[in-house]
């Protein structure tokens, strides 16, 4: 993994602990890029940890450029790889 984001309501006043789900952003090296298992193991651990629903995403898997530019302006670090 190259760089996990959260973004969205977690980040957020209105965040809802007891209803609100996390909304991550990832980036994959590129040889894990192509792989779906990958995708849903960093999606059930992050679920496993936040201990509520997670929306995972790719940056580059989004096409409206509304959404990705609220995404890109709110985006927060989690991690991200030296």
């Amino acid at each position: 993994m190259r760089s996990l984001e959260a973004f969205g309501s977690i980040l957020r006043d209105d965040f809802d602990a007891r209803r609100s789900d996390v909304d991550d952003l990832v980036e994959f090296e590129t040889q894990a890029a192509n792989s779906f298992s990958n995708f849903l193991d960093l999606k059930e651990s992050l679920e496993a940890f936040f201990l509520r629903s997670v929306d995972l995403v790719e940056l580059r898997a989004i096409r409206n450029r509304r959404l990705r530019y609220y995404i890109e302006q709110s985006k927060s670090s989690i991690y991200a790889a030296a």
